[in-house]
């Protein structure tokens, strides 16, 4: 299980990294969809007046074709930074709530384990104790991930050109600290990992223990 979560961790934040350096090579967004739109109303105008010069026209056709041939790279960088975008948000929550059905799983196995064989319930308080501090990590950088999607799609200028840009600083402050906090979180429920795993072969040891013992009296008594 440590390792499948090392590599998988490795993949979100190698995602998460890529997509980062993405975010920053996109160019002036918002300055490039501003001016193609204007240009495009602007010909919109044009073409509905009533007396329309002819090299007004032009003019206003070369704007917007002059307009698009500066937006179209950006918004395909844009266009892939989102993609990417979606793909790390994925893998790292895919990543984080394997961590949590990895302690659900072991701490119900440990619970019916003790009961079972009538062991010690300080391994389910250890268990339970790291589990708890998982899912503080996890849940934490799951929403952090929702919150940086939503800053991410806040400021978007196709669905909100007037203030988007008011919200590209804060998404890339956002996902600068995802990045951070999430490589922290991978590492101490990596930690907490092991440290369950430890847990569970002291159980299977006492299992084995009172499996001995039981064969031992029970041999006995047939023997007598």
């Amino acid at each position: 299980m440590s390792r499948i979560f090392l590599t998988l961790s490795f993949l979100a934040l190698v995602l998460i990294g890529i997509n980062l350096v993405l975010g920053f090579a996109i160019g002036p967004l918002h300055e490039a969809a501003r001016r193609y739109v204007e240009a495009q109303r602007a010909l919109q105008r044009v073409q509905v007046a009533a007396q329309v010069d002819r090299q007004e026209r032009e003019r206003a056709e070369e704007a917007v074709q002059q307009a698009s041939g500066d937006y179209r790279p950006i918004r395909a960088r844009y266009g892939l930074h989102m993609l990417v975008g979606i793909a790390a948000a994925l893998v790292a929550v895919l990543v984080n709530s394997i961590s949590i059905t990895y302690f659900v799983g072991t701490s119900r196995w440990c619970r019916e384990v003790i009961e079972a064989y009538g062991l010690s319930d300080e391994f389910l308080r250890r268990s339970q104790r790291l589990k708890r501090r998982a899912f503080a990590w996890a849940v934490s950088a799951m929403l952090l991930v929702v919150l940086l999607v939503a800053l991410g799609g806040a400021s978007d200028p196709a669905a909100n050109l007037s203030s988007g840009d008011a919200f590209v600083f804060w998404h890339r402050i956002v996902a600068i600290i995802t990045f951070l906090f999430m490589a922290w979180s991978f590492w101490a429920q990596l930690g907490l990992i092991t440290a369950n795993h430890s847990v569970i072969e002291e159980v299977m040891l006492e299992v084995h223990r009172v499996q001995e013992a039981t064969a031992a009296a029970t041999e006995r008594a047939s023997s007598e």
